[in-house]
C-alpha cells in the first residue's frame, strides 16, 4: 500500500500509531520524515528504528544508502531509477509508485536482520539509546525561519552584510519550501 500524502486531505488517522511507542516505525535515513511528522503532529514520532543508524553501529558506514545496505545484508537489489524524478507532480506515474513500494518492501526483513546482528554483537542497547534521540521533542522543535541560516555549513565564517544576506536567503528558502 502506498499513501500519497499530497493527495490525502489529512494524515491525522496515522498520528495515534506514530505516537505509540509500542508500534515500531521502521525507516531508513528518515530524519526529514521525522521532522515533517513532528511538525504535523506537534510531537515526535515514537518507536523509531532507523536502519541507517543501526547499520552504522554494525560497521556499514555512517550514511549507507538503502540500496547498498539491502544488497550487502539481504542480497536484494532494488532499482533506484526514480530517485531524481519530479515527486511534486500529480498524479504519480506508475514507475514512481512501483519505486516507492520497492523502497520500503524489504525494510521489515532488513530491520529483523540488523536487530539480530546488533543483539549478537551486544550493540542493541547502543542503538536504542541513539534511536531515543530521534524521539526527543527538543530535537524537532520548530526553528524560526530567521535562524535557519545556522543550518548552512560554514555559516560561522560569514560576518556583517554576508551573514545578513545568508540569513535572509535561508529564511526565504524555508518559507518557499513550506
Amino acid at each position: 500500500l502506498v499513501l500519497d500524502a499530497k493527495a490525502l486531505p489529512t494524515l491525522e488517522p496515522l498520528f495515534p500509531l506514530l505516537r505509540d511507542p509500542a508500534v515500531p516505525v521502521i525507516l531508513h535515513g528518515g530524519g526529514q520524515d521525522l521532522e515533517i511528522f513532528a511538525e504535523l503532529m506537534g510531537a515526535p514520532v515514537r518507536g523509531v528504528f532507523d536502519t541507517q543508524v543501526a547499520a552504522a553501529f554494525l560497521g556499514y558506514g555512517l550514511q549507507v544508502g538503502l540500496s547498498a545496505l539491502l544488497e550487502r545484508v539481504l542480497k536484494v537489489r532494488i532499482a533506484k531509477d526514480q530517485t531524481y524524478t519530479d515527486w511534486t507532480r500529480r498524479p504519480l506515474k506508475p514507475e514512481q509508485l512501483a519505486y516507492a513500494r520497492q523502497d520500503v518492501l524489504h525494510l521489515l526483513a532488513l530491520h529483523d536482520r540488523l536487530r539480530t546482528d546488533l543483539e549478537r554483537r551486544g550493540r542493541l542497547e547502543w542503538v536504542r539509546e541513539e534511536q531515543l534521540r530521534l524521539e526527543d521533542a527538543e530535537r524537532w522543535a520548530p526553528v524560526p525561519d530567521d535562524e535557519r541560516y545556522e543550518w548552512v555549513k560554514g555559516w560561522q565564517r560569514f560576518g556583517g552584510r554576508d551573514l545578513a544576506v545568508l540569513r535572509a536567503l535561508a529564511a526565504w528558502r524555508e518559507r518557499a519550501a513550506r
